[in-house]
């Protein structure tokens, strides 16, 4: 039992220790949060975007009409140049 009071006394240094892991991981986990906001903000703004130009989903079926013969996955990924 003393090795963890040992442990987690950090050698008299446990009040400047811990806080720093406490921020440290808080930081992270911001960052992961307000990074997955984002994307979803991104990917919804694409998806308008995409939605006001229906040539662009015409030309992709054309262009994998023309290159496979078959037309294409609804989902093509593809970037228009």
């Amino acid at each position: 039992m003393d090795a963890i009071s040992d442990y987690l006394a950090m050698g008299g240094f446990a009040a400047y220790v811990w806080p720093a892991y406490v921020i440290t991981v808080g930081a992270m986990v911001g960052m992961i949060v307000v990074t997955l906001r984002d994307l979803r903000r991104d990917r919804k703004a694409l998806a308008e975007l995409e939605a006001q130009n229906p040539m662009r989903n015409a030309r992709r079926a054309a262009r994998a009409t023309q290159t496979t013969g078959i037309a294409g996955p609804e989902g093509d990924d593809r970037i228009d140049p």
